[in-house]
């Protein structure tokens, strides 16, 4: 099976450092429990909303996103804490800038964000944000060097040798200094799905939802499925204030949000 990443990757690399993001912080969860919060909604009003702020989907969601954990963020009392800045994880399908077929995974991804130490954010302005570092840093060139950066470190022949008891808390290190640290959440966008007519009519509706992170408790993935748009939320903290956050500020914009939860209390 092809490895993607090893044949599209050039030499030129970048740097994996970035500034340390706020960390949302919660009351654990049962550790065999996960919370799943889902917000379901028309996906004309969505993308219609979208257009309002000239943003795609993936843009206004993540600005939508980033606008919940930076109120959060203002609610810490260390100033510290409510200066950091607030960046979301977006990952990026490297298949559309590549010939790859694939069946693995090909994909890289963005932290766009904001820095709450320079002034208060309103959404707007937090949308033509995303939407600019979307458009400088999801380019063919600057995903390149990032997964060159990667592709680097695993044709590296020194790492290469390293017993694997050695190897595996490195590399679970290098991953926390250059990884987790750096978003305060995530924004998976599967997009608009589509399934064969045989197929359409067997299915009702489609979910995608992703696990929490080690570092981040509170992850958010969505796709769309047959003119609904579904909002997974996971989290392995009791506190929910970063999707209810979420969906408020989409009712107060007019959009009709029907809510499940997997609790029963």
């Amino acid at each position: 099976m092809e490895d993607s990443y090893n044949k599209y990757a050039r030499n030129v690399t970048s740097s994996r450092m970035e500034k340390v993001a706020y960390r949302v912080h919660g009351t654990p969860e049962n550790r065999h429990f996960m919370d799943i919060v889902t917000g379901r909604l028309s996906t004309a009003q969505v993308v219609e909303k979208a257009k309002e702020y000239d943003a795609s989907v993936n843009e206004f969601l993540s600005a939508v996103l980033i606008m919940s954990v930076y109120r959060r963020s203002q609610r810490e009392k260390s100033a510290h804490q409510r200066n950091k800045p607030v960046k979301i994880c977006v990952p990026v399908n490297l298949r559309r800038f590549y010939g790859s077929r694939t069946m693995r995974n090909f994909a890289s991804y963005v932290n766009p964000g904001i820095e709450p130490r320079l002034g208060e954010y309103e959404l707007r302005e937090v949308v033509k944000i995303v939407k600019y570092q979307m458009g400088l840093e999801a380019t063919e060139k600057r995903l390149n060097a990032k997964m060159a950066t990667n592709v680097a470190t695993g044709r590296n022949k020194v790492l290469r040798a390293v017993p694997l008891f050695l190897k595996n808390p490195t590399m679970k290190f290098g991953f926390w200094m250059n990884g987790d640290r750096n978003t305060s959440s995530i924004l998976s966008n599967l997009g608009l799905v589509k399934l064969p007519e045989p197929m359409k009519s067997r299915v009702a509706r489609m979910d995608f939802m992703l696990g929490s992170l080690a570092y981040n408790p509170v992850t958010c993935a969505c796709l769309s499925y047959n003119g609904t748009t579904c909002i997974n939320f996971t989290r392995n903290i009791q506190e929910a204030d970063i999707e209810r956050e979420f969906f408020r500020q989409l009712v107060k914009m007019g959009l009709h949000v029907t809510v499940e939860s997997n609790r029963r209390d």
